[in-house]
């Protein structure tokens, strides 16, 4: 059935509880278990960003120049190179467009 227990002869010879607790070995335990993780997450991190690693950056070429008004004699051209940076952000926001209609021809 229960036992009885006799939490005087637990402590010391004189009736006291312990002191504490010896942890010291398991915090470092712990402290093993945490730097593996860390370990663990900081590889998966760097694979999954090497997988989808994303360089929506052009290539080597340059983006051309275009005739825009002839008026008497006189040519003006822009170049698309000028607004690289600007352009850059468009291809980003069409290609989340893309991601967009992709995922919602797939959930249909």
């Amino acid at each position: 059935m229960c036992q009885s227990f006799d939490y005087q002869s637990q402590g010391d010879s004189e009736g006291r509880e312990p002191d504490g607790f010896d942890i010291d070995p398991l915090e470092q335990e712990i402290e093993q278990e945490w730097s593996k993780l860390r370990d663990v997450i900081t590889d998966t991190r760097s694979k999954i960003s090497n997988t989808f690693s994303l360089s929506l950056s052009g290539g080597g070429g340059a983006l051309p120049c275009f005739p825009i008004v002839d008026w008497n004699g006189v040519t003006r051209q822009t170049c698309l190179s000028d607004y690289s940076s600007e352009l850059s952000v468009l291809a980003a926001a069409i290609f989340f467009m893309c991601v967009i209609v992709g995922i919602l021809i797939i959930l249909r």
